[in-house]
């Protein structure tokens, strides 16, 4: 034997039902692109952990929804098997948000923070799932009072606070957390958003630069920073930092609507003229991404923009030009989880022309030096 296959081919002569042979054999035939091999592997069905892993590479076979519900099946039927598996729990809460099922996954999340109440993912997707605001304070003022200095829990607790108008209350927390772990990209740029709410863009601006800074592959703070930049019309600067985003997760649906709306604003010549390839490559990104996930609110209302702009500027509409509706987009917005609502970007719901004019034409309240 003398490549790592043929190691465990020869392994698994000896023992054919050897898990950590099996999963090591697909593991190399993933590391060789060689996918639906691997899925073909017995890789015991009764072993939750292999769930996890299978799930993955359906995901990467079958991307978009179909890989995503095929994965979802797989990780109920392994937690049937193992319903204290941490990892399935964690696997499935982040699923079920990017699915867009927050009824589901906010069961998860409980279970999860259940068995693990320090979880970073529970702690994050509560925020995001739970309409029980009363139970999701307890749960954080427990815990902090437990363990005070626990950064992952003032982080959730101040993106909590933010989402419920709490100000105060979130400044405290993330500032907290930001003077206890100083490089916590998360918590800079939701300290940024609270600083717009209190219409203070110039210091909203520097922390969530400062998020960027520290983490530059963080898709969803490039994309809160791109956002906030679009609102002040400056639009080369959130079209290089979206962009971004988006060559980090191309199969992010979330993703891809934010960049499809940018490049919307980036086309934008005069209020008659436009850059028709950028229109188009907008429609052609957004079109590929409804395929992979039909039905996705952000995609659908990234696709409207899309079709208004092609009518503002008198380019031709196409066959699919009627089908958004937008109030029952607005209805499935309500009912279904927002990808958007993950960590940070319930900030977006804020950025009003008023919060956003520079802080020369406004009186600092704060400081934005604070930490």
């Amino acid at each position: 034997a003398n490549t790592p296959s043929e190691y465990f081919q020869q392994a698994l002569i000896y023992d054919d039902t050897n898990i950590d042979a099996l999963k090591g054999y697909a593991g190399v035939r993933v590391s060789e692109n060689q996918l639906e091999k691997a899925l073909t592997l017995d890789l015991n069905e009764r072993n939750a952990d292999t769930r996890v892993q299978l799930s993955r590479l359906q995901r990467r076979i079958h991307s978009g929804s179909k890989g995503m519900e095929i994965a979802k099946e797989l990780l109920l039927a392994g937690l049937k098997l193992e319903v204290t598996n941490v990892q399935i729990l964690e696997e499935l809460v982040e699923l079920l948000i990017l699915i867009g099922d927050a009824q589901l996954a906010e069961k998860y999340c409980w279970s999860l923070l259940k068995y693990d109440p320090k979880n970073t993912t529970g702690l994050r997707s509560i925020v995001a799932t739970s309409e029980d605001k009363d139970r999701v304070e307890k749960t954080f003022v427990e815990l902090l009072k437990k363990d005070p200095n626990n950064v992952t829990a003032l982080v959730e607790y101040g993106s909590f606070a933010f989402a419920n108008k709490r100000y105060d209350k979130a400044l405290e927390t993330l500032s907290k957390a930001i003077e206890i772990d100083k490089a916590n990209a998360a918590a800079h740029y939701l300290k940024g958003f609270v600083f717009i709410q209190l219409q203070q863009p110039d210091a909203g601006l520097e922390f969530l630069q400062k998020a960027v800074d520290i983490e530059p592959n963080n898709v969803y703070a490039r994309v809160n920073l791109g956002q906030v930049l679009i609102a002040r019309d400056q639009i080369d600067k959130a079209h290089e930092h979206i962009y971004h985003a988006y060559e980090l997760s191309r199969d992010n649906p979330v993703v891809i609507s934010q960049y499809t709306r940018v490049l919307v604003k980036k086309a934008h010549i005069t209020d008659t003229t436009c850059d028709k390839d950028l229109i188009m490559q907008a429609q052609t990104l957004c079109d590929e991404g409804l395929q992979k996930y039909p039905g996705h609110v952000g995609l659908l209302v990234a696709r409207s923009l899309v079709l208004e702009a092609k009518q503002k500027y008198g380019l031709s509409a196409d066959a699919q030009s009627g089908t958004t509706n937008t109030t029952e987009n607005e209805q499935e917005f309500k009912t279904r989880l927002a990808p958007q609502t993950a960590y940070g970007m319930l900030g977006l719901s804020i950025l009003k022309p008023s919060n956003l004019k520079s802080s020369a034409d406004t009186t600092s309240k704060s400081d934005p030096q604070q930490k």
